[in-house]
């Protein structure tokens, strides 16, 4: 039985899995398998995955089902693996060579359910940000780190003292005890088009005996404009309304009514930030300046995200989704446009 079983969804990355698989075939750690998951790609992407599989048999396993979605592609996973270890790696991303040594190394060596560690967002290869941890290396998340990473949308910037924002909220960068999901029933939530993850990571931390904190950026998130979470989507309030169900059933069987009011308007604004962008900011979005501005203003007024946006707490978010929310507040549409795209100036004029 290998120690990890690495879980890999495939949907239309035909230009970049090639990268993402020879990492894994690249690791240190040789202790493991790889499960591609062709999610019903329309692309030549089963093909290649098949091709993996005849040249690594011992490494790797192809399971092909209809398309459903990353979510039900993961737990297709989830429930076909057979390491002791679980990681997700998402197949248009990539990872150092010694991401799965030094992650299974803490771990086995602190018997934790859960090891993370930090990432590298890679907008381009001039311009790739870690973000890791140092002051928080080899930290151990007490009771009291979990309430308040999820009303920091899963960001350490929620941990007093260490001063060291890394997002948590992702699956990968991670090794999982497979027998806590399992044990559990923590898996991916269906019908959830965004922040599925979210979810899924707040079970896992909250039911997790212990989970540690590893120094260290392996991880590489590429940044594209063909990702779902770049393109125009107008479609997404059903899915929030689904989203906020789930906040729901979470804060209420383990939150105090306090602490759960917060978390869920805190989810709830920054959800709104993120379907307003895709809805009416998208590069792509097929509206002029007075239609977006009008979409966001119907938005706010919407009775899912009207009281979160009012209520939130600021100092929840990172900088950018701060401005967002509190020109969402006073009703500064227009300036809650320039700022985004001032935003993506200011990366723009980075990358060059």
């Amino acid at each position: 039985m290998p120690k990890i079983s690495i879980i890999v969804p495939v949907y239309k990355v035909e230009e970049y899995i090639d990268q993402c698989v020879q990492s894994l075939l690249n690791q240190t750690e040789r202790d493991f398998e790889i499960i591609l998951i062709n999610d019903g790609s329309p692309d030549n992407c089963g093909e290649i995955c098949d091709n993996y599989a005849k040249n690594h048999p011992e490494l790797i396993r192809v399971i092909h089902q209809e398309n459903q979605g990353v979510s039900v592609a993961r737990n297709t996973g989830i429930v076909a693996a057979v390491g002791e270890w679980i990681s997700f790696v998402d197949s248009d991303d990539w990872t150092s060579p010694e991401m799965f040594e030094t992650l299974l190394s803490l771990a086995e060596a602190t018997q934790c359910d859960i090891c993370a560690s930090g990432y590298v967002l890679d907008y381009s290869e001039q311009r790739r940000v870690p973000f890791e941890f140092k002051n928080l290396a080899g930290y151990e998340l007490k009771p009291k780190d979990k309430t308040e990473l999820y009303k920091y949308v899963l960001n350490t910037m929620a941990l007093d003292g260490f001063n060291e924002r890394v997002a948590l909220t992702n699956p990968w960068a991670k090794l999982y005890r497979k027998e806590l999901l399992i044990d559990k029933g923590i898996f991916f939530k269906k019908g959830i088009a965004m922040s599925e993850d979210a979810i899924f990571n707040m079970y896992a931390f909250e039911l997790a005996s212990k989970i540690v904190l590893c120094k260290g950026a392996f991880y590489y998130y590429r940044l594209h404009p063909t990702q779902v979470t770049k393109q125009h989507n107008n479609t997404l309030i059903e899915s929030d309304k689904i989203f906020a169900n789930e906040i729901r059933l979470f804060t209420d069987k383990f939150c105090t009514e306090e602490d759960a009011r917060d978390i869920f308007n805190s989810r709830i604004a920054r959800a709104f930030t993120r379907t307003a962008g895709l809805a009416y900011l998208a590069k792509d979005a097929p509206y002029t300046l007075r239609q977006r501005l009008q979409g966001i203003r119907h938005m706010a007024n919407h009775e899912l995200y009207k009281s979160a946006i009012k209520n939130t707490h600021l100092r929840f978010y990172s900088r950018n989704v701060k401005m967002q929310v509190f020109f969402a507040r006073y009703r500064l549409f227009l300036f809650y446009y320039l700022g985004i795209h001032l935003v993506d100036l200011r990366r723009l004029l980075k990358l060059r």
